[in-house]
């Protein structure tokens, strides 16, 4: 079998564009020792935070995190110092680990020293915590209780992000993204919230037409956004354990051309005849087929 050269093998995944060309609204912060001890649901939550401040603005927009968001070879000083400097909000997530970890401490520090007009330190309550008898209270953590918290104690043992969670982190992300807004010149803010432009669709016959907001469905369990556009989840509950989870996708009103063309190799006669299919109204679909 002849072997590709590396440099000619054809890459299963594009590159993407650099993290630096998306605006980071927030810096997420934390103790590493909470991210290990949850098996990564901390760095799901920041995920998920992220994709749901996305989806409310319609554009791409980044929830800075130290392990996620620092590319290869670059040095993660420089990196958390540029997040601290362009996030508006800083959202740490407060547990006994946090004002025990130095690298909280002097993020959280750096933040404060910034003093700018429309930042917003939006502590998380996440794991009960007495500052009250804490021999380690100090001015970051008055700092702290100053600011209005959101209270996600009730899902500290959480090993999954289920739906209450996903609710709160949507109404978290919302009040992020205003925050954000406000703080911003009007043109960023509006270049920022801009439709991406379309990708060109892989097959010439197919057109879209711009589809409007995607807003939660009565039924769905929770939606986000990812890379391949807009998703909703159902919830199938069962007499034990946690329920099932099935993912759908959004699909836009638009046309395309069903059938194939009469030239084409091995064409079945039931391929035809060619015809416009429309679509006028979106709708969700499964992504996993079901027998």
């Amino acid at each position: 079998m002849k072997k590709i050269p590396p440099a000619n093998r054809p890459h299963a995944n594009p590159p993407v564009a650099a993290a630096s060309a998306v605006p980071t609204v927030a810096f997420f912060s934390y103790a590493r020792s909470d991210d290990e001890h949850t098996r990564g649901v901390v760095s799901a939550i920041r995920k998920e935070i992220e994709d749901a401040v996305s989806f409310h603005n319609g554009a791409r927009l980044t929830v800075f995190q130290d392990t996620e968001d620092i590319e290869g070879g670059e040095h993660w000083r420089k990196a958390l110092e540029k997040a601290l400097a362009e996030a508006t909000i800083f959202v740490p997530l407060i547990t006994p680990a946090f004002f025990n970890s130095e690298h909280c401490r002097d993020e959280l520090s750096r933040f404060l020293a910034r003093d700018d007009a429309g930042t917003l330190v939006l502590p998380i309550h996440f794991v009960d915590t007495d500052f009250a008898t804490s021999e380690a209270r100090d001015e970051l953590i008055a700092a702290i209780e100053e600011r209005q918290w959101l209270d996600w104690r009730r899902h500290q043992r959480q090993t999954r992000i289920n739906r209450l969670l996903r609710e709160d982190i949507h109404a978290a992300a919302q009040r992020i993204l205003k925050c954000w807004r406000a703080a911003r010149p009007t043109s960023e803010a509006q270049a920022a919230i801009a439709p991406a432009p379309r990708r060109r669709a892989s097959h010439p016959d197919h057109r879209e037409v711009p589809s409007p907001r995607i807003t939660k469905p009565a039924w769905a369990y929770g939606i986000g956004d990812d890379r391949f556009g807009p998703w909703s989840e159902i919830a199938v509950e069962r007499d034990k354990g946690e329920p099932v989870i099935q993912r759908l996708r959004w699909i836009p009103q638009g046309r395309f051309m069903m059938g194939s063309p009469d030239d084409e190799p091995e064409r079945l006669s039931w391929e035809g005849p060619r015809h416009t299919v429309t679509l006028p109204e979106g709708f969700w679909l499964f992504d996993t087929a079901c027998t």
